[in-house]
């Protein structure tokens, strides 16, 4: 980075642009900008850190509907609730 401050000059206003054209991933208090992907993948993965986690926490959602599909038909429940 200080290079940029001797000559010779050659290729250095280049690699300088390029450093300086890449944006951080933190505001200006240092939290973190969190963008649609971050925010697709947290729902899509239930908010698992690995692909075990997500997958158990998968089955364990499955599990949770079918029992609650089987409560429902078994009380009776009227159709507007179903």
């Amino acid at each position: 980075m200080i290079d940029i401050r001797y000559p010779p000059y050659d290729g250095k206003l280049a690699k300088f642009r390029s450093m300086s054209e890449m944006k951080p991933n933190f505001d200006r208090d240092g939290r973190e900008i969190k963008g649609l992907g971050y925010w697709l993948g947290l729902l899509a993965g239930l908010g698992g850190e690995s692909f075990k986690s997500t997958l158990l926490r998968w089955v364990v959602v499955a599990l949770v509907v079918i029992g609650a599909r089987r409560l429902q038909v078994n009380t009776g429940l009227p159709s507007f609730l179903r």
